[in-house]
């Protein structure tokens, strides 16, 4: 699909250095990114479509009905009192895997514990990263202990239905609410005692 086919209301270009020894672009990463251009956002959620090795993206601003391209590789969309959004990643340029940063996730949840089948991480854990680090990284480690994965899988996020705004160091629990076929799970979000949302994960062979 060329641009033609859609009308862009506005586009800005990315480079999202990889993070730890990932060779795709980490999904907190892609949420990091758009949350300061969706700020006072009240409900977002954010798909991925497929993983990417390709870390300069072009991030387009559609009409909030459009159907997504399939050549997207990621998709958002939101409301928040001045109406609603979409927006729409592809692969763009030429990529730059050089560009890597340290990522140490386990402590972005460090003392997180297991209580009654929910995830908890207490309000302030985590100092340094973002709400949306430590969110993918407790449902990371959640669902491992949960439903474990053999050596060759992995937990990937495919998707996260936001709502309210939370505090970046808000306490955090997560209750796993049903398998979604063989390899999907959803858990619902809960920070500060208040719902906020879902986050979706898929095993995925590695």
């Amino acid at each position: 699909m060329t641009d033609a086919a859609f009308d862009i209301l506005s586009e800005t270009e990315h480079i999202l250095p990889f993070r730890g020894t990932r060779p795709y672009v980490h999904s907190a990463s892609v949420i990091n990114a758009i949350f300061p251009i969706l700020d006072g956002a009240t409900t977002l959620t954010v798909r991925f479509s497929r993983m990417t090795a390709h870390n300069r993206l072009r991030f387009v601003h559609l009409p909030s009905d459009i159907e997504t391209p399939r050549e997207a590789v990621f998709d958002a969309w939101w409301s928040r009192p001045d109406g609603r959004g979409k927006l729409v990643i592809f692969e763009t340029g030429d990529a730059e895997p050089q560009l890597r940063v340290p990522y140490a996730e386990e402590e972005a949840v460090r003392g997180w514990n297991m209580i009654g089948g929910r995830a908890e991480l207490a309000a302030g854990a985590g100092l340094g990263y973002t709400l949306i680090d430590r969110l993918v990284a407790l449902n990371k480690a959640y669902l491992t202990a949960t439903f474990p994965v053999e050596r060759t899988e992995r937990y990937i996020a495919t998707r996260c239905d936001l709502k309210g705004r939370v505090p970046a160091l808000a306490a955090l629990s997560l209750v796993h609410m049903r398998r979604i076929g063989a390899s999907h799970h959803a858990t619902r979000i809960t920070a500060d005692g208040v719902d906020a949302g879902l986050i979706y994960f898929a095993r995925q062979q590695l």
